[in-house]
């Protein structure tokens, strides 16, 4: 590859969009496309497309950055997602509009149905599932695997109802065992005890950073309820488990 007819020029026109040498360089190395990328079929009227849009510069940069081999796609095929993402209803405004344009540039037409199916086997019919989809496109993304384990522990293990996650549809890119399993059974556990009296929006308890999570749901009360909420949160008491402890204490109290 010659380096001043083909790589330097590469180079720059990327530095003309992510500015940063150093997001240049990652690109390169996340992408080998773009060693090879035809300038003039794929990314530059791709960014212009977007540019015509209405689509920030800094959401340009996080597509070119987050997702480069979704920017260095033919221009007829990225046309085609980012015509996708408009008869959806996203806002070129809005982060949510490149984020959709990279799902339907990654999502291939079985698979996306094969994703209303399985959420469908939760009860979500086709419209709740689009709505989730528009609230966090990446939903669409997530093994079935991870949907199933999720809203298996969701419904079956905590009996929540099976459309919360629909309006909550960031939790299918948590981890479930370091985030999902230990916040919702705490959360559960208050519940149990009476010390809440609905369950929460889940984005509520699941989104937040931990300090803030155990101030709110562990932290506040007494060191009694405070132990066991801790060994509900680090795992040495598990799901079932605290139902028999809430059980217990239920007939206690009576």
């Amino acid at each position: 590859m010659s380096l001043e007819n083909r790589l330097i020029p590469r180079y720059n026109l990327l530095k003309d969009v992510l500015v940063d040498d150093l997001r240049v360089v990652d690109v390169f190395k996340r992408s080998h496309k773009s060693f090879f990328f035809n300038t003039d079929t794929n990314i530059v009227p791709n960014i212009a497309l977007l540019r015509k849009l209405g689509v920030g510069e800094n959401y340009i940069t996080y597509l070119l950055s987050s997702f480069p081999n979704v920017a260095f796609k033919p221009h007829s095929d990225f046309a085609e997602s980012v015509e996708a993402a408009k008869q959806f209803g996203f806002d070129p405004w809005k982060a949510n509009f490149v984020v959709a344009v990279r799902v339907f540039s990654s999502v291939k037409k079985s698979t996306w149905e094969k994703k209303l199916e399985t959420y469908g086997r939760w009860g979500w019919s086709k419209d709740l599932t689009l709505l989730a989809f528009k609230r966090y496109p990446q939903c669409m993304c997530s093994s079935e695997e991870k949907i199933m384990q999720t809203m298996d522990f969701i419904v079956n293990k905590l009996g929540w109802e099976s459309e919360a996650p629909a309006r909550s549809p960031a939790i299918f890119a948590l981890s479930f065992k370091k985030r999902i399993v230990p916040r919702c059974s705490v959360v559960q556990l208050l519940w149990l005890k009476g010390l809440i009296d609905d369950i929460p929006w889940l984005a509520g308890f699941l989104n937040p950073a931990e300090d803030r999570f155990k101030k709110k749901f562990v932290a506040k009360y007494p060191d009694d309820i405070k132990a066991k909420l801790l060994d509900v949160y680090e795992g040495r008491v598990n799901v079932v488990d605290f139902r028999t402890m809430a059980v217990e204490d239920a007939k206690a109290r009576s």
